[in-house]
């Protein structure tokens, strides 16, 4: 007997108590039969999505229900005897530095992309390079400086290399100065080389070691 027809006659005897009685005779939902499925891929399948569901329903329930309390037990023992207005004070001080945090990293932040603006660096490192102070900040954006040259002229003298000719030969009848050279140190003239005559850029730097 085919599975269709089995199916046929299930169907069509559906109201038969025996033969209902029978099919699940084949089959009894036990505790032992129902631990087993559970146990099967296709039971873990079913019940994990319910109990991720469950789990994480009683997570926030007990978060909203205890964890502010927590938190205040917390804070107790790290301040005991804390009065009411300690409190206050304690939670203002801690708001005051919060924002002055924030307030410092805005002005540093404005400092960098002001810096990084005028020497050409990209302003979207700047977050990198923002420190607790304006010193340590400043120092970020020096390395940066260096290492971001560094690469330019490395770029540049590589494509020379690759067009046959030589980065670092002089330019014949220049008369200014050298940006390059520590007592005519300029990064705005340096920045201007680079882009309209990258041969005689690279041909001042070689000149200034």
């Amino acid at each position: 007997m085919s599975l269709e027809r089995l199916r046929e006659i299930v169907e069509q005897n559906k109201e038969n108590k025996e033969i209902q009685d029978y099919i699940k005779g084949l089959n009894p939902i036990t505790p032992d039969g129902v631990s087993a499925y559970l146990e099967s891929e296709g039971g873990k399948k079913l019940l994990q999505p319910k109990l991720d569901s469950t789990v994480t329903k009683a997570i926030e329930t007990w978060k909203a229900n205890n964890l502010s309390k927590h938190v205040e037990e917390e804070i107790g023992k790290r301040f005991p005897g804390e009065t009411e207005e300690q409190k206050k004070i304690r939670e203002l001080t801690q708001q005051f530095e919060t924002l002055k945090q924030e307030k410092t990293r805005e002005s540093l932040t404005n400092i960098a992309i002001k810096e990084m603006t005028a020497k050409g660096l990209p302003i979207e490192l700047a977050d990198y390079l923002i420190a607790n102070d304006e010193d340590t900040t400043k120092a970020n954006l020096t390395k940066l400086e260096q290492v971001w040259q560094t690469a330019i002229a490395a770029a540049v003298e590589s494509k020379f290399k690759d067009n046959g000719r030589d980065p670092h030969k002089s330019k014949e009848g220049y008369q200014g100065v050298n940006p390059w050279k520590k007592e005519t140190y300029n990064l705005t003239m340096q920045a201007k080389l680079l882009k309209e005559d990258p041969t005689l850029a690279q041909s001042l730097k070689a000149q200034s070691k």
